[in-house]
């Protein structure tokens, strides 16, 4: 099964040789890829150790496989898995052995929304399969080089049937489609929350300041400048909304437990995204209250009180 189709494929459970239980050094479900030398340069995925496969892996014994980082760490934690060997099947019934020749960076071969899972890529003449998929880096526009992907295993045999010729941009796309859509639409969501509650503050805090046109006017006349005035009325916007935040991220850290199923690359509690949310917040309440303080830091004191 090619990356993120959406199908895990073939799984086996493996454990290391010497495990005499199935609490040490045992996996019980592993995705299990066959894949002909090439692949992992094809696919840009990073060798952390050994060797990659070549065209006599496989052909005769020993057997041989590559694994991934989260399957070392499972079977052999903390120690080099290169030259080790470990067996299919239960500690109580073993089955194929295998020799691990390479450890490969850990990569989502599913989709990205889930978890790693542990990997064993064995070599195809170990394992040959009956249907397989042909995977090609190209330079430039892969859907241009459809074509001639075709012509070249047609000349090969005529009769093999080719299908769902795409790029793995097409496939990726594919992948995050629906997480996609429920981001834009929360994100949608949440800039009208945001603008509604910036004309909220607005409003808000422009009627304090008509309502206390007098008071300003007191002030300025005793002689509070324009920067202070500006400063009282932007502070008292930012108080309600300082509330607001605490309570929203306390309510959000308690929530993420429901989104924590459509994120990828970040933590359901990251720092970072927290306090960039708080921080645009901020910068809402300070928008929304920005021109009744500047029209409040303007009042003309002498206007004022002979309007009272």
């Amino acid at each position: 099964m090619f990356p993120l189709s959406g199908n895990p494929g073939g799984g086996t459970s493996l454990h290391r040789a010497g495990a005499t239980t199935v609490d040490e050094g045992f996996v019980n479900h592993a995705n299990f890829r066959v894949v002909t030398p090439g692949y992992f340069r094809t696919m840009g995925m990073t060798l952390l150790a050994g060797r990659q496969y070549t065209s006599r892996d496989g052909v005769e014994p020993p057997a041989v496989a590559i694994i991934n980082q989260t399957l070392a760490s499972q079977l052999w934690p903390g120690q080099d898995p290169i030259g080790r060997k470990m067996f299919s099947g239960q500690p109580s019934d073993p089955g194929s052995e295998f020799e691990v020749i390479g450890l490969v960076a850990d990569v989502r071969e599913t989709s990205l929304g889930e978890a790693v899972k542990p990997e064993i890529f064995i070599a195809y003449p170990q394992f040959a399969m009956q249907e397989m998929v042909l995977l090609v880096r190209t330079i430039g526009d892969p859907d241009a080089m459809a074509k001639t992907l075709q012509d070249a295993v047609l000349s090969v045999d005529p009769n093999q049937p080719i299908e769902a010729v795409q790029s793995v941009d097409a496939i990726l796309a594919r992948s995050v489609s629906e997480p996609r859509f429920n981001m834009i639409l929360l994100g949608s969501f949440a800039i009208v929350a945001l603008l509604l509650g910036m004309i909220g503050i607005y409003g808000v805090t422009s009627q304090a300041v008509s309502s206390r046109i007098h008071e300003i006017g007191v002030r300025m006349a005793l002689g509070a400048d324009s920067s202070s005035i500006l400063a009282l009325i932007v502070t008292q916007g930012l108080v309600p909304t300082a509330i607001g935040i605490v309570f929203g991220l306390a309510i959000a850290f308690a929530g993420t437990r429901l989104l924590s199923g459509m994120l990828f690359g970040v933590a359901p509690t990251d720092p970072i995204t927290f306090v960039a949310g708080a921080g645009v917040l901020v910068l809402a309440a300070l928008a929304g209250s920005a021109v009744p303080a500047l029209r409040a830091a303007r009042v003309d004191p002498t206007r004022a009180l002979a309007a009272e």
